[in-house]
């Protein structure tokens, strides 16, 4: 019974030690920097163009990866999506 129980000690110590490493060498922490940067600059006829500039900047510890990205740009005034008919 005491052998158990000294088993039962050494593992637990052991995993406190091992993840006490990994979370101190970085392994758990994400080490991910994002800026965003918008620019708004104006044309003629009223619209607008919007200039959206995400930088993920990854840093040396290898704990997140990134494996697609989506881009999806979407008018907020639904008569945007209308073809213009102007000179008809």
């Amino acid at each position: 019974m005491i052998a158990k129980d000294i088993a039962t000690l050494l593992a637990a110590g052991g995993a406190l030690l091992f993840f006490g490493y990994k979370v101190i060498a970085g392994w758990l922490l994400l080490n991910l920097s994002v800026s965003l940067t918008i620019e708004r600059e104006p044309v003629e006829g009223g619209d607008d163009h919007l200039l959206v500039k995400i930088l993920l900047d990854k840093g040396k510890v290898d704990a997140a990866r990134l494996l697609s990205g989506e881009l999806r740009i979407t008018a907020l005034d639904p008569r945007a999506m209308r073809p213009s008919r102007e000179g008809s």
